[in-house]
């Protein structure tokens, strides 16, 4: 019972976090239903749904978080193939996870290309070394394997999210529908 009182006590007292603008437009791209359609520099085709988006703060967990502060989070789910018994094969596209005031960490997965980045006060200037044009970043994922290096890269613009990727073999993926 003391545990229970302790633990009740430690979670009221921690402090929430909240998202900045900037924060919530980056997860405010995509909505509900959103449909995303690739086409490669081979021809080939490639679309996605967006399934689920969420905020919130996570549940409580004595080992792995610090208790001064809630941790917060927005996790964007895309689809784009079927399991084998017919439901969306979902999964993690864009997160922010947020566990202080003064930093966040941005993952976006897509086509198996994984990018994970901290950001100390996240906004606008912070994505200065990535910035290609106007509302245009390019983050570059790098590997080495076997003494071979290869990127990959992901592109986002802030109005329209994710709008071209580029694989380790040099496919060029670039979104074609933009308005929808």
């Amino acid at each position: 019972m003391s545990a229970l009182l302790i633990a009740g006590l430690f979670v009221s007292c921690q402090r929430n976090v909240y998202f900045s603008g900037f924060e919530k437009s980056f997860l405010a791209v995509y909505k509900e239903g959103d449909t995303l359609i690739f086409e490669s520099n081979k021809g080939e085709r490639d679309t996605s749904y967006i399934l689920r988006k969420d905020i919130g703060y996570t549940e409580w967990n004595p080992l792995t978080h610090s208790g001064k502060y809630r941790i917060l989070y927005g996790e964007i789910e895309e689809a784009n193939g079927t399991l084998p018994n017919g439901e969306l094969d979902g999964r993690k596209f864009v997160s922010l996870i947020k566990k202080n005031p003064d930093s966040v960490s941005l993952f976006i997965a897509y086509n198996n290309i994984i990018m994970m980045q901290r950001f100390k006060n996240f906004n606008i200037e912070s994505l200065d070394k990535y910035k290609l044009a106007n509302g245009i970043y390019r983050f570059r994922i790098l590997h080495t394997k076997d003494n071979v290096n290869t990127e990959e890269h992901l592109y986002w613009h802030l109005k329209y999210g994710l709008i071209k990727f580029v694989t380790k073999e040099g496919v060029i993926w670039r979104r074609i529908n933009l308005n929808g």
